[in-house]
């Protein structure tokens, strides 16, 4: 059920106690009337509904009023420190993390403006943020006459960064109008809509140690259960491991260099000048005379008988000189480049051979782990339920232990 909370504070004689009892509906906070502060310790009052400060809300939304005792008050019977940690465990226990308004009462009609030295009080209590969430509620204005009022409202204006709401209260001898009342309670509304929620330090401190509660009584409940597992076990054992090795093919000088010539043959002949003397014989040229013969025929005429010329042919040889160009074999000695094919030395291979290497597969002994499978028993602790199921019941506890502390204060 969603819950409205509202701080409720301020000196005595100031008219809280009778604001409390207008706003829940009936009486329920005693009124002083002795100069005393009726409020020693804080009291939680708690309406049937929200709707007089809240009227957006839901007819089921509740409203708690939360009433601390003035400060400043001599006959306190609890610390600042004590009533902030009890206001922000009943608000944790109430399942909220802040306060809804601050109601910080200031009576008009008192000699003195005590709004400073409250304030102050509540910021040591509850830390200077609360500023922004305060309504100063200013009462007994029917107690002053106008020139008192209106003096008493110029002396409020150097705290105008605080909201102010005038407030009058029913009394033995003046009664309000049902419109004057419907005002100032919409005046009040209007005043705790503007200002923000205030949310307490302690509450998120609260929340961790309920959850390390939670967490203590989640260890605790466990049960036992013996449960059969396997697990895998590393077993030890030397087995046989081939591994190749690399050694040289040929040790001995005889094998190295029968190797030596196959790499020799494997790699076949090449080609190989040489030079050598030869004699070559070349044509050379003379002239020699040579007598050639030719045959010459000639003519002769003779006188024969004298009657008539007679032509005689004689054919006879002649030799003429004939210079002949011959030719003679004359022997000269050269060089003569020629190829041969031939292997290459042997000994060019008898490095390679002698580091010629072969693979040999031999054996080792060689550790190997193996992963055997085990049956194994063991005790374990099973949850009965998640961490949160007992939340709730350490918030349970915390509030128990709460009650224990706050018997000496007033819970209504």
């Amino acid at each position: 059920m969603a819950t409205r909370l509202v701080l409720v504070s301020g000196g005595s004689q100031v008219g809280k106690s009778s604001t409390i009892n207008t706003l829940i509906g009936r009486p329920v906070a005693r009124v002083g009337g002795y100069g005393i502060s009726e409020t020693l310790h804080v009291t939680f009052y708690e309406a049937d509904n929200s709707l007089s400060l809240f009227p957006n809300d839901p007819q089921t939304t509740k409203l708690i009023l939360i009433d601390v005792p003035g400060f400043r008050d001599s006959h306190l019977r609890i610390s600042d420190d004590e009533i902030s940690e009890i206001i922000s465990k009943k608000i944790f226990e109430l399942g909220q993390e802040k306060l809804d308004g601050i109601l910080l009462f200031e009576s008009a009609s008192a000699p003195s403006i005590q709004i400073l030295p409250n304030l102050n009080s509540l910021m040591r209590v509850f830390g200077s943020e609360i500023g922004k969430s305060i309504i100063i509620v200013t009462t007994k204005w029917d107690k002053l006459l106008l020139r008192e009022k209106n003096k008493r409202r110029d002396a409020y204006i150097k705290f105008r960064e605080f909201l102010f709401v005038e407030w009058i209260n029913d009394n033995e001898d003046f009664m309000l109008e049902n419109q004057f009342k419907e005002e100032q309670l919409r005046n009040l509304a209007n005043g705790l809509r503007e200002r923000q929620p205030f949310k307490l330090n302690g509450i998120e401190r609260l929340k961790e140690e309920c959850l390390n509660l939670a967490k203590t009584l989640h260890k605790k409940d466990f049960v036992n259960k013996t449960i059969e597992y396997t697990e895998q076990v590393p077993v030890e054992t030397i087995e046989k491991e081939n591994y190749t090795e690399y050694v040289n093919a040929y040790t001995d000088e005889s094998s190295i260099r029968s190797r030596a010539y196959e790499l020799q043959r494997q790699d076949g002949t090449h080609s190989v000048s040489n030079t050598r003397s030869v004699t070559k014989y070349y044509q050379e040229p003379y002239t020699v005379i040579e007598k050639r013969p030719r045959q010459v025929t000639q003519t002769h005429r003779k006188w024969f008988l004298m009657f008539e010329w007679v032509s005689h042919v004689e054919t006879f040889t002649v030799y003429d000189e004939v210079s002949v160009t011959k030719y003679r074999d004359v022997p000269r000695q050269e060089r003569e480049t020629y190829y041969t094919y031939e292997y290459y030395p042997v000994e060019n291979y008898l490095s390679k051979a002698r580091n010629e290497q072969k693979k040999v597969t031999k054996q080792r002994d060689k550790k190997v782990t193996k992963i055997v499978t085990e049956k194994k028993f063991k005790e374990i602790k099973i949850e009965r339920f998640s961490l949160s199921h007992y939340y709730p019941e350490a918030q349970k506890k915390m509030a128990k232990q709460f009650e224990e502390e706050c018997k000496r204060y007033i819970i209504r």
